[in-house]
């Protein structure tokens, strides 16, 4: 509705102003989703560039000096206003530049409707304990209205899908037991080939 320097204001839009705008659920979403990407930019920075920016930049070069641990590595996706900002994980290409940014395959947590955070994939051992994460926050710290999902979910670069991290996991066993039953095949093959070379020709 309006953004100025002093804060932003927004609207729910319900069923009542949607019928007072004249158009459809469908239309309103096309145009979101044709002008959000302009009004507002993607913006996607590891941890201790958000915390630079919320702090300074002193604390920002002094955080650069600390040592990071052994935790993962953790990108902070949103919008230039960090209002609603969520909303440009549906932004055309949003995926390809997280996964560049994150290096490949990642993983996203829904913080909360203003921020998703990205995790790359070599970095976790299993989404479960980020799921488990993603939980106690909405429990403790994510008011109702802001809450988005208690799932995680992941980015395939190489298939470009998104979804649960748990049918990821389930559909990375299906292409490996896809894979074992095909070596089986031509093992089986190989060895009937083998067996016929060694026969003597038939008379």
């Amino acid at each position: 509705v309006a953004q100025e320097d002093s804060g932003i204001a927004t609207i729910l839009i319900k069923n009542d102003l949607l019928e007072r705008y004249g158009i459809t659920a469908e239309q309103l979403h096309t145009d979101a989703c044709e002008f959000a990407p302009i009004r507002e930019q993607v913006s996607i920075k590891n941890m201790t560039e958000v915390l630079a920016e919320m702090m300074g930049p002193e604390f920002g070069e002094m955080l650069n000096e600390m040592p990071m641990g052994d935790g993962p590595a953790m990108y902070v996706a949103t919008n230039d206003s960090k209002v609603n900002g969520a909303a440009v994980m549906m932004y055309p290409g949003f995926m390809e530049e997280a996964a560049e940014k994150t290096g490949g395959n990642f993983f996203v947590l829904p913080s909360s409707t203003h921020e998703i955070l990205l995790i790359p994939e070599k970095d976790v051992d299993s989404y479960l304990m980020l799921q488990e994460m993603v939980r106690e926050v909405n429990m403790t710290q994510v008011s109702p209205e802001e809450k988005l999902s208690d799932n995680v979910y992941h980015y395939d670069v190489k298939d470009k899908v998104f979804e649960l991290a748990e049918s990821y996991e389930d559909r990375m066993k299906d292409k490996e037991n896809s894979l074992d039953e095909k070596d089986s095949v031509l093992a089986d093959l190989k060895g009937k080939q083998k067996e016929i070379s060694e026969k003597e020709p038939a008379k």
